[in-house]
């Protein structure tokens, strides 16, 4: 399908006075970039995001700041470290006092909109904060959403530019396709085979919506990790197909030229590289690797000025939102950086060269983690309850450019290394957690319906 993608921006309201770019914000559930055509993977996955990526920016080392969707998305609404909104377990509540992405749009005139697939996106878990339209379901399919996009577009007041965050489902397991799409990336090549595979106890340990059951034999599951591999493939191919809908969808309406669009992932999956299935329980980069592409608004003309421009140093997704409101003239202290100058300038921000990105999870481990450069420092941590100190214990220290694979523990061979990454790390981990004492935490205990959507999601036992 042909799409109407834009280039430039011609104008922020920060730098020179002219109108606010409507904003699009599209989030696809549990998305490995290393997995997507546009960022090189061998097989068609993306062909709609190769296209935005052509007449936009693409940012080839964006990390998200948590492993699994509720501590990933807060961050993105939040513009904060999972330590400093506090919502890292499921019975986390996002505090009135944290001022959201959607609240500050409002508060700058944008009528505000929600439109997401997953259970965490229910009532009760501040989430909602901000937004004008709110509508946030687990089961519901890429379809429905799409119906839910065109009734918002012909509904919405017009008087008002927009923020709609869009969060699209599919890729998360199941890994289950449309049939026009099952078997698409089958049998894999050779060159594209794992080699990995469950034995019969792994994979009767492994969460029921991550088991893949042999196709005609009921109870026999299938333990190749490649047809794992081409299902999920095919859920990336299916989810690209359905946000060149939702993108044709604005595009008709006269609405695309002036967005400000940005597209990434919540968070990756893991297929037995380092012996886990599924995420949020590790910090590899298979876990914490996403897309990240934007395309700012403009005219034909800035089109071409892009060519498909590729950002190659490191960047978070705390980052979207910093973006999201310096396009509307807000300065913010928050933790991410405006990343307007990818598109903007003819040369980026030296000092994006050495910052630090950080990840972090709470879902059945504790761990912290740091990219600097080169450098990957994982370290796990005392668990909440001691704060402030979180001792740090057993060091994990990658060379990502040497070892993308992070197959190699260098921590003992590199100790000052070590030592510098662990005080970024600590210094971060203590400014966040001061930021979250002046938020706050709430919590609440899940109801029967809450665990069993976490059941379904492979998340709860």
């Amino acid at each position: 399908m042909p799409l109407v993608l834009l280039a430039l921006l011609a104008c922020r309201s920060s730098a020179v006075p002219g109108p606010r770019p409507d904003v699009l914000l599209v989030v696809w559930e549990t998305t490995r970039a290393d997995h997507l055509s546009a960022y090189g993977y061998p097989l068609r996955t993306s062909p709609t995001l190769e296209a935005l990526a052509r007449e936009g920016v693409l940012f080839e080392h964006h990390s998200s700041a948590a492993p699994w969707t509720l501590p990933s998305v807060t961050s993105i609404f939040t513009g904060l470290d999972p330590s400093a909104h506090g919502v890292r377990e499921f019975e986390d509540v996002l505090p009135a006092k944290a001022e959201t992405l959607a609240e500050r749009m409002q508060a700058q005139g944008y009528h505000t909109a929600a439109l997401a697939v997953n259970s965490i996106f229910e009532a009760d878990r501040g989430l909602e904060q901000g937004f004008d339209h709110y509508f946030g379901q687990g089961d519901v399919s890429g379809p429905q959403l799409l119906q839910e996009l065109q009734t918002w577009l012909d509904t919405r007041p017009t008087d008002k530019p927009f923020f709609l965050y869009l969060h699209l489902f599919e890729p998360h397991c199941p890994y289950d396709p449309p049939d026009i799409y099952q078997g698409v990336f089958s049998p894999r090549p050779e060159a594209l085979r794992s080699g990995r595979s469950y034995s019969r106890d792994q994979w009767e340990k492994i969460f029921g919506c991550f088991q893949l059951p042999a196709p005609g034999r009921p109870g026999e599951p299938v333990l190749d990790i490649d047809p794992y591999l081409s299902a999920y493939d095919a859920e990336l191919h299916y989810a690209d197909h359905l946000t060149g809908l939702m993108l044709q969808a604005f595009a008709s309406r006269g609405l695309l030229d002036d967005s400000l669009v940005l597209l990434l992932g919540d968070h990756g999956e893991e297929f037995l590289e380092h012996g886990d299935h599924g995420h949020g329980r590790s910090l590899y980069q298979e876990a914490l690797h996403v897309p990240l592409i934007v395309r700012p608004p403009g005219g034909p003309g800035r089109r071409a000025e892009l060519a498909g421009r590729r950002v190659p140093t490191p960047t978070s997704s705390l980052d979207v939102t910093a973006t999201v409101l310096a396009a509307t003239g807000l300065t913010v202290d928050l933790h991410g950086v405006d990343l307007a100058p990818a598109w903007e300038g003819t040369a980026l921000p030296a000092s994006w060269d050495d910052r630090p990105i950080f990840a972090s999870t709470d879902h059945e481990a504790h761990l912290r983690s740091v990219r600097r450069g080169r450098w990957k420092l994982v370290v796990e941590v005392g668990p909440p309850a001691e704060q402030p100190e979180r001792a740090v214990r057993a060091p994990m220290l990658f060379d990502l450019e040497e070892d993308p694979g992070e197959r190699l523990n260098v921590a003992e061979r590199h100790p000052a290394t070590v030592a510098a990454l662990s005080g970024l790390l600590r210094s971060h981990e203590s400014e966040a957690l001061n930021w979250g004492k002046a938020i706050g935490r709430e919590r609440r205990s899940l109801d029967a319906q809450t665990e069993e959507a976490l059941k379904r999601l492979g998340y709860l036992d």
